[in-house]
């Protein structure tokens, strides 16, 4: 999916009654609490995450069927283990296998009981068709990020919600209806999205990662998994992304000179946990205050190998925990990853200092071509209007002004 460039349409999903977003290398969205902002990146996230690799995912869940099969008719996990090289073995061989051909496959053990009833079972479970498997996947993806609430809670069964991605190559469409979704797909998603939402989570790097899905949502899992998989990856196969390390790293040499700025320190790993080395002492990462962990989590998400090129980027309020220098700081780095990485950024924010720094670093590094500016506004009807401002900063600026303008006008 050459040229990166797309187009997200979203009707009736969240607060959001109709909308039409640009992405193409970063995109600023600006507005006062409760405007939907969020539900952009949230999209954006699902849209992303749930559609990528998407056949080694349906791969993964029809073994994890077939295997529950094994345990159902012979009601002992021994078999699993006997048999499941060699059943992956069988599903390379065959791209779609006929009922013959599985039970001609388990002819060969004859211990094994229940055979037919086996077989039809998977040769269900085989021929289910994809497209059915990733729209049902779709669904429970967006439902979990959405917690429950994807379709606006303002329209009735009869209107539609959607999402539309316009690509240069293609377009794909997703309806979203009470129980399910209808997934059109012209064109394949390759890349991943992160979501940076709230620095705190950089505390869940140094626990024990077996419960994270009992205390986290998937979109605060999201980077804490991609950071702990690199590692343990790496761990595992030293060679594991050499590649993508060695090509990355005049590109990452400018980003950490930047991020030395706030990040002054060095991260290590003592005892299977994280430690920030400020030169004096090692403070774990729990420790840290809330402005280093945000730096923290662009560091380890840089450092893990794991951000590719033109992969998705999604910070929701970065600049909350950073004060204004910071915030500077934070913000060329983000502007550098685009251009190094050719990355789609979304960025939500309501800070003078922060939209400011971004228009500012995107003409210093020639990005300005690729920023698009949209103002989130509340409706009347409790919907939320986003309209996009490019080259019209003032109107931003004027809103966000403007509690100041008020207080200043008091009496004191």
């Amino acid at each position: 999916m050459e040229n990166f460039e797309m187009k997200l349409s979203i009707k009736n999903i969240g607060k959001i009654e109709s909308v039409d977003i640009k992405l193409d290398g970063i995109t600023v969205i600006c507005g006062e609490n409760n405007t939907g902002k969020s539900t952009i990146g949230k999209v954006l996230f699902a849209y992303f995450n749930s559609m990528s690799d998407f056949e080694s995912k349906i791969r993964e869940q029809r073994l994890r069927a077939i295997k529950t099969c094994f345990i159902k008719y012979t009601l002992s996990t021994r078999y699993i283990f006997d048999f499941e090289g060699q059943i992956e073995q069988f599903l390379s061989s065959y791209v779609n296998p006929s009922l013959d051909d599985i039970n001609n496959f388990f002819e060969q053990y004859r211990n094994l009981k229940n055979k037919k009833t086996l077989s039809e079972d998977i040769y269900s479970i085989l021929n289910m068709p994809n497209e059915d498997l990733l729209s049902e996947y779709i669904f429970r993806y967006f439902i979990d990020v959405f917690n429950g609430q994807i379709r606006n809670e303002n329209v009735n069964s009869k209107q539609q919600s959607f999402i539309k991605t316009i690509f240069k190559n293609g377009t794909n469409t997703i309806n979203f209806l009470i129980s399910k979704c209808k997934l059109n797909q012209e064109v394949p998603i390759l890349h991943c999205a992160y979501y940076i939402n709230n620095p705190f989570i950089a505390d869940y790097l140094n626990v024990n990662s077996r419960w994270l899905k009992s205390v986290l949502s998937e979109l605060d899992r999201n980077i804490i998994d991609t950071i702990n998989s690199a590692q343990m990856e790496q761990s595992i196969d030293k060679m594991r992304d050499i590649f993508d390390a060695v090509a990355n790293k005049d590109k990452l040499d400018e980003i950490r000179k930047l991020l030395h700025r706030a990040y002054t320190g060095r991260t290590i790993r003592k005892n299977g946990l994280y430690f920030y080395n400020d030169g004096k002492s090692n403070i774990e990462f729990r420790n840290l205050s809330t402005g280093l962990k945000s730096f923290a989590l662009i560091e380890r998400l840089l450092e893990s190998g794991k951000l590719k090129s033109k992969d998705v980027l999604i910070l929701d309020e970065p600049e909350i925990h950073l004060h204004p220098e910071w915030q500077l700081v934070y913000a060329e780095i983000i502007v550098l990853l685009q251009k190094e990485f050719d990355l789609t950024v979304l960025i939500t924010t309501h800070s003078p200092y922060f939209l400011e720094a971004v228009d500012v670093y995107s003409k210093k590094y020639n990005r300005e071509d690729i920023l698009n500016y949209y103002l989130a506004e509340n409706k009347p009807n409790e919907y939320s209007s986003i309209e996009e401002v490019t080259g019209k900063l003032n109107l931003i600026y004027e809103k966000m002004y403007y509690p100041l303008k008020r207080l200043e006008e008091e009496e004191i």
